[in-house]
């Protein structure tokens, strides 16, 4: 990317509680570098910081702008079950499932969630978008809007959740559009028309 052509603005997003012990698909995940290879959280941790913060560099030191987007909340059972067992059983309470406390969410995401916002705190061409404050109210998070899954799995979102995801981060000229403002027309990701928190 030192060379030739380069993109303007760099939208780094990951499901990034993995990476601090989190379970995948072959057991937890942990992050390791020359410096520390000891297999857990606190380790993980440290790691995916001092790797954070290498790639921002790089990318500040190249003139692009940086997107870091926090993960999206995610639920202890897959949500869309919920929307299978009021279908298939009939269970009036089946959509309970599709909301989760804020609190237990914000546990989960609160360790990624400061090593994000502090990286764009100290870099003036980054800026931090966080999922959960429009996935999340005050007391809950949601699988769900307007009766239609948000989430493909128990943590990535499904096509309509991107969707409605990317049309309220579109709304936010005041937050994103500096970032773009820059790029050349007829790219402007920006959505003229007025979106409803």
């Amino acid at each position: 990317m030192q060379q030739g052509p380069r993109p303007r603005v760099a939208i780094l997003v990951a499901r990034w509680s993995l990476y601090q012990g989190g379970i995948g698909r072959d057991g937890p995940v942990f992050e390791i570098d020359d410096r520390e290879q000891t297999l857990d959280a606190e380790t993980s941790t440290r790691v995916l910081e001092r790797s954070l913060t290498r790639t921002v560099d790089a990318l500040e030191a190249l003139g692009i702008a940086i997107v870091l987007v926090g993960q999206a909340p995610e639920f202890p059972e897959h949500p869309n079950s919920c929307f299978v067992r009021r279908i298939w059983h009939k269970e009036p309470n089946a959509a309970d499932c599709l909301t989760m406390p804020r609190e237990q969410s914000d546990r989960r995401l609160s360790t990624s969630k400061a090593i994000l916002t502090e990286l764009a705190k100290t870099h003036k061409t980054t800026l931090y978008v966080g999922l959960d404050s429009i996935l999340c109210k005050a007391q809950t998070c949601r699988a769900a809007e307007d009766h239609r899954p948000l989430y493909h799995d128990d943590n990535h979102l499904s096509l309509f959740g991107s969707y409605f995801v990317g049309r309220r981060l579109a709304g936010r000229r005041s937050a994103l559009h500096p970032l773009f403002a820059e790029l050349s027309p007829p790219f402007n990701p920006i959505d003229p028309a007025p979106v409803t928190p």
